[in-house]
């Protein structure tokens, strides 16, 4: 994992790692620890993450999904675009866009 390129959101963590071969079919991974929660919860967040796997974009090569804390608090949408903006730095190494009229942490529109 140590080789391969991450994406970062506030609900997931997506790791991506290109495998030299082509021919083999992309695998995935998908964790949850118990910082997430008791099992229902560490259960709902993985199917949850293979369910935004299936209906979303895939990366070719390997994707480890690793669920962060209050992904079961999220609703559909929010989780969607969490995995979207993960997988794509992982992928392409992106970053997602700000919102217009969104500023740092001291309201100077620079970082601290």
């Amino acid at each position: 994992m140590s080789a391969g390129s991450r994406g970062v959101s506030p609900y997931v963590v997506a790791i991506r790692l290109a495998r030299g071969d082509g021919s083999a079919p992309p695998r995935l991974g998908v964790v949850a620890s118990r910082k997430i929660g008791g099992a229902v919860q560490r259960s709902r967040a993985k199917r949850l993450l293979r369910e935004a796997y299936r209906r979303g974009r895939r990366p070719s090569g390997d994707l480890v999904l690793i669920a962060r804390r209050g992904i079961h608090e999220a609703s559909w949408t929010s989780l969607v675009r969490a995995y979207r903006n993960a997988v794509g730095m992982a992928a392409g190494g992106r970053r997602p866009r700000r919102k217009p009229g969104r500023q740092g942490p001291g309201g100077t529109g620079q970082r601290a």
